[in-house]
């Protein structure tokens, strides 16, 4: 009887100790998905200026020299300088941000258009 019990108990401390460790990394999520909620409220507001008609003598279109990004259209293949990871250009906007796509499964980013470099195919 001794043993049955030492077991349920074993197994009975196994168990809240996988608890307490799956509470902790739920909560270690609450703060990536605030980031994530963050970074996907702020591209509606991105995707509203872009309906704005923007003058080819616009100065934040104007100020960027033809190397530092000036060539990327949409649908383009970039390197973000910053971190070498390759994405496809989805949307532009008028500020000099650039709304990307990953290689494979992932969300948009916004990256600044001097951080990417396009990849000649």
């Amino acid at each position: 009887m001794g043993g049955i019990m030492f077991f349920i108990l074993l197994i009975g401390f196994v168990w809240v100790l996988l608890c307490i460790i799956l509470l902790s990394k739920i909560w270690g999520m609450t703060n990536d998905i605030r980031v994530i909620k963050n970074v996907l409220l702020t591209i509606p507001d991105k995707l509203n200026t872009t309906n704005k008609i923007i003058s080819s003598n616009d100065e934040t279109t104007s100020n960027l020299e033809p190397e530092q990004g000036q060539d990327i259209e949409e649908g383009d293949l970039v390197v973000n300088i910053e971190t070498g990871e390759e994405l496809t250009v989805a949307q532009i906007f008028p500020d000099g941000d650039v709304a990307c796509k990953p290689q494979g499964f992932g969300l948009r980013k916004l990256v600044r258009r001097t951080n990417l470099k396009k990849i000649n195919e």
